[in-house]
């Protein structure tokens, strides 16, 4: 199985590890940086999942995905950014990580 994943965060570096226990390959993003819709798109090529950032992941995109593509998971709790109809018409399951970034968002909510 081959896993992609779009985050980039140096201080994600623990789910590149974890991902290893789940996946033969996994395909990381190179960039350090949010991806560009191509770039997604060549990530992914023959990837069974991804774990996915802040990038769109729209219709236009969904229709040319793998067809080895079953899952996508958001890291984070929210989904606005993966349109859920076009996973569920290329059955595309599509998952979050609830308190993934809790620790991040009370250290920005003290902040201010």
């Amino acid at each position: 199985m081959i896993g992609a994943i779009s985050i980039s965060q140096e201080k994600y570096n623990a789910i590149h590890e974890e991902a290893f226990r789940f996946f033969n390959e996994i395909v990381k993003n190179p960039f350090g940086r949010q991806l560009k819709r191509e770039e997604v798109m060549e990530l992914w090529q023959n990837a069974d999942a991804i774990i996915a950032g802040t990038e769109a992941y729209t219709r236009e995109m969904l229709e040319q995905a793998p067809p080895t593509l079953k899952v996508i998971s958001k890291h984070g709790v929210g989904v606005d950014n993966i349109d859920l109809e076009a996973c569920r018409d290329k059955g595309i399951r599509v998952c979050n990580t609830p308190g993934a970034n809790a620790v991040a968002v009370a250290e920005a909510a003290l902040a201010l």
